[in-house]
């Protein structure tokens, strides 16, 4: 009952901010769901709506409507989402979501970290780019102790072994 009436609210909420009627609010969230569906039916993963507010907000007490929308858009679950906010801390929520969309998980994350604590999400989805993977960069790291995620892709591209 709870889940459904903090739905509910998000709904609202969507329709004050973009002047969207029920239905198409609604739909918003629930793209995959028919109109006439009872809020009974299960649904097939686990989102932001079948979790519910309240799953998000004990990861994140403040995470915006917006930020819900694109979780759910996104079809990050609760517990990949409370996965990359344990990871990143800190980290802005949109920024947050780029990591599984580009194939990067919370563990790889937490590996780059543990080499480089202050590398950002872009170097580390750049270093997947590239396939530079952790393991990768500390050998380059074992011969050039200063190198950089940069200077890697460039001996990874230009053919050169670690």
């Amino acid at each position: 009952m709870t889940e459904e009436s903090d739905f509910k609210k998000l709904v609202r909420e969507r329709m004050a901010q973009t002047g969207e009627n029920y239905t198409t609010a609604r739909a918003a969230f629930r793209p995959d769901e028919p109109a006439a569906a009872r809020p009974s039916d299960p649904q097939p993963e686990q989102s932001v709506t079948d979790s519910g507010l309240a799953a998000y907000r004990s990861v994140a007490p403040k995470v915006t409507i917006d930020e819900l929308v694109l979780l759910s858009a996104l079809g990050v679950s609760v517990d990949e989402f409370a996965a990359l906010r344990a990871a990143m801390p800190g980290v802005a929520v949109e920024t947050l979501v780029g990591a599984p969309v580009m194939g990067l998980t919370a563990d790889e994350i937490v590996a780059w970290r543990a080499i480089e604590p202050t590398m950002d999400l872009d170097t580390m989805l750049g270093s997947l780019t590239v396939g530079l993977t952790p393991e990768r960069f500390l050998d380059y790291r074992a011969g050039l102790p200063t190198i950089s995620a940069a200077e890697a892709w460039a001996l990874l591209a230009a053919g050169v072994a670690p």
